[in-house]
């Protein structure tokens, strides 16, 4: 699938109606969902805009890491959606996970709350 549509991909959400053209053996089950999250988010909006998403969330990983490293106080938020982001990435590589919303909205919440935790405080005085 990527292969065939590497610069805009097949389509978000496509995976369900483009499995059957690739499949060499046709199941009588709904394949709707890829077990990789990684391959059928770049199947379905191709490999430029894919690679921009996992740099962004590499960013905002990384900006969490630089939390941890320098904050005193409230480093724990940032360690938690450090170790949120490892255990959906890898979890992600072999299953659908962050297709539900539920998981989904749990994650981007972890992942806002590190983010805003790992930025420094500056005294304003009043």
């Amino acid at each position: 699938m990527i292969a065939d549509a590497p610069w805009f991909g097949l389509g978000l959400g496509t995976f369900q109606d483009a499995y059957p053209l690739y499949a060499s053996q046709v199941l009588p089950f709904v394949m709707d969902k890829a077990h990789c999250d990684y391959l059928e988010f770049a199947a379905g909006i191709g490999l430029p805009a894919a690679i921009a998403w996992w740099i962004a969330m590499a960013w905002l990983t990384l900006l969490c890491l630089r939390g941890v490293r320098v904050r005193r106080r409230n480093r724990v938020f940032p360690l938690v959606a450090v170790a949120a982001t490892v255990l959906v990435a890898v979890h992600s590589s072999v299953d659908f996970s962050l297709q539900l919303p539920a998981v989904a909205l749990l994650y981007a919440t972890i992942l806002g709350l590190g983010v805003a935790q790992a930025l420094p405080t500056r005294n304003k005085e009043v």
